[in-house]
């Protein structure tokens, strides 16, 4: 490397600190009464203000002492325990069995009513003709879509631990789809 370079970088690393350590700043209030600030003076009026650097170091944190609670709240997440809640009832309220169902892109809407929220390890299966479809899950609605035309059982199976524990009566309905020509 250049030595001329290497001695102008050394300069200027030990004057940089020097220079940005304190500034110096001009103020000013113009006719409209504005205040303006500049680091040179702009103004006759402009006044020489000095900012400098500080080394304030933050104050040491002050905790108090925990101030413990009587009795807690119960928690809106928590759920009761398996004991403590009726049997799990389903009934599917959509489409009504012995249906029709009058659809040309094959979509069927189903929708379960439960007789209370599932718990944490329970899911809902949906069975189309005594096979699931879809992955199992915590939701009561399902559109399914691209179902041929024709007579299908719809039924849903309440799933705890991979044993199935509640399951609704089989629905039927018939799919009405316009042929292709």
């Amino acid at each position: 490397m250049n030595p001329i370079f290497i001695v102008c970088l050394l300069i200027y690393s030990v004057l940089l600190p020097i220079t940005c350590h304190a500034q110096t700043a001009y103020v000013w209030e113009d006719e409209h009464g504005i205040v303006h600030f500049s680091d040179f003076a702009q103004s006759p009026h402009a006044q020489l203000i000095t900012l400098s650097v500080d080394d304030h170091l933050a104050p040491e944190p002050q905790f108090s002492e925990a101030i413990p609670i009587d009795d807690p709240l119960p928690s809106k997440t928590s759920q009761p325990s398996r004991s403590e809640l009726p049997a799990l009832a389903l009934q599917i309220i959509s489409p009504l069995d012995q249906q029709t169902i009058r659809d040309n892109q094959g979509r069927i809407k189903v929708v379960v009513e439960l007789s209370h929220p599932l718990t944490t390890h329970q899911h809902l299966q949906l069975m189309l003709n005594n096979q699931a479809y879809g992955a199992p899950n915590t939701q009561n609605y399902w559109e399914l879509k691209n179902i041929d035309r024709g007579e299908h059982r719809l039924m849903i199976q309440a799933i705890e631990n991979g044993k199935v524990i509640a399951s609704t009566k089989s629905v039927t309905v018939y799919l009405h789809r316009a042929a292709r020509h």
